[in-house]
């Protein structure tokens, strides 16, 4: 019963999705049909150097820039469904005018702004939206362990707006990237190579993934993973690297990585202090445009930004040994969104994987939902500063704005603050090394420490 329930809250979560999509489109989506475009008809080859582009020019990894491509073939393939479909069924509804209207629209332009057609940017959302019903499930399955309510923390998931926004509404890759990245955490100990490669696609797809690495490797050492795995895993990994660089140029596959891919992705402007994140930079400066070299005691801020960084992952390791799955989500969202509060150079969505994990880490210490699902309503109001979508808000935009944005100031305090008490809890107040649990996963009987 419990799983066709899941099913059921699966299903709608997805039509719910589906129906969102097509009603706005952020100018992102439209850069990102700019370079699908491309792909499909130029092909690879020139797509990093042709200077010519109707939006932005392209500053996506290759491997997601591909999936833009497979966006427009997607598309064409939905042409021969969705028009049809539509026709036939207001036709058997006897309403054949609307079936007309349901195939023109389709590939009609959306508008003179919008010079794509409203089935393409419809097809540029789908994969982000199946990534997020997939990040849904994975959630329940680590729900249903530790809890007898896992519906709950799946509902919660599907329709609290931070995630919708993002995929549904932004088109955004973030829950593809997230997903890609819970696998590969709870497969490492049974499936080390396939845990390697799986991380690889999510950095392939955003590279802030870059964040967990030195966890990754503190993962690997506290479970006793030998080695070895980790370089067939890594050597893999350089494999398909490869197999998707390949295409994009004929010269050397490792230059050009270097040398025009890295410098479109990483390099593309300055690197500022913050920017749109309501994280701990912000409360200072709001959104000012500061460099991260700005100086802060003495100290550059990226510095300092590196310190803090680097002493979360020292508080994981310190005080997280076990390396269980629990263990492991709490070392996630410690690291993911301890790299997004105090590292520079941060966006609003950057923080998708730390708050997700964070969501997680509540299954079994349910006394952080509280901060949690304010951590959470601050995230989408960041995403709605970013965007200021939909209009019918324009209260919360007229409350962000005034005095110069200040608002910004007591929402970061509070956001990062928030942060401090979970990782507080967790880095505290761990259950002791030998215990007995039920079939749920909850302590019995403690024995050892505490």
């Amino acid at each position: 019963m419990l799983d066709l329930e899941m099913w059921v809250l699966l299903t709608i979560g997805l039509i719910f999705r589906l129906i969102l999509a097509p009603s706005v489109f952020h100018l992102d989506t439209l850069s990102q049909a700019g370079w699908g475009e491309y792909i499909r008809f130029n092909g690879t080859k020139s797509f990093y150097e042709n200077n010519v582009w109707l939006f932005s020019w392209p500053n996506h990894p290759p491997l997601v820039s591909l999936e833009y491509g497979a966006g427009h073939w997607i598309f064409e393939k939905l042409g021969f469904v969705i028009p049809r479909a539509g026709m036939a069924g207001y036709n058997y509804l006897g309403n054949l005018e609307v079936g007309k209207r349901i195939a023109t629209n389709y590939t009609a332009l959306v508008s003179p702004e919008m010079p794509f057609s409203w089935g393409y940017l419809f097809s540029l959302k789908l994969l982000p939206i199946i990534g997020d019903i997939l990040v849904g499930l994975v959630i329940f399955l680590v729900a249903k362990r530790f809890t007898k309510r896992p519906l709950v923390y799946l509902a919660m998931y599907l329709f609290l707006p931070f995630s919708w926004y993002v995929s549904a509404l932004w088109g955004q890759t973030d829950p593809l990237a997230f997903l890609f990245t819970i696998v590969s955490v709870m497969i490492i100990r049974k499936y080390p190579i396939l845990s390697v490669l799986s991380l690889w696609l999510s950095i392939s797809l955003k590279p802030t993934s870059l964040l967990i690495g030195p966890l990754y490797l503190i993962y690997w050492y506290r479970l006793g993973i030998d080695y070895k795995k980790l370089v067939i895993g890594g050597t893999l990994a350089l494999l398909f690297t490869l197999a998707y660089v390949i295409p994009f140029s004929n010269e050397n596959p490792f230059w050009y990585f270097g040398n025009t891919i890295i410098r479109k992705v990483f390099w593309r402007a300055e690197f500022r202090l913050t920017t749109n994140a309501y994280n701990f930079w912000h409360m200072f400066w709001l959104n000012k445009n500061m460099s991260q070299e700005v100086l802060v005691a003495a100290l550059p801020a990226k510095w300092w930004g590196l310190l803090i960084y680097t002493g979360l992952n020292l508080g994981v390791w310190f005080k997280l040994k076990k390396m269980d799955l629990k263990q492991r989500i709490e070392a996630l969202f410690v690291v993911a969104a301890g790299g997004w509060f105090f590292m520079t150079n941060m966006l609003d969505r950057y923080l998708f994987t730390g708050l997700v994990a964070g969501m997680m880490v509540t299954v079994w210490r349910p006394k952080l939902l509280g901060v949690w699902f304010i951590m959470a309503s601050i995230y989408w109001i960041n995403l709605f500063r970013g965007w200021w979508y939909p209009n019918q808000l324009d209260w919360l935009k007229q409350l962000l704005t005034t005095n110069d944005y200040l608002a910004g100031r007591p929402i970061s305090i509070v956001n990062t603050v928030i942060f401090v008490i979970m990782v507080w809890a967790i880095l505290k107040h761990q259950e002791p090394s030998i215990a007995k649990r039920d079939s749920e996963g909850r302590v019995l009987l403690k024995t050892g420490l505490g």
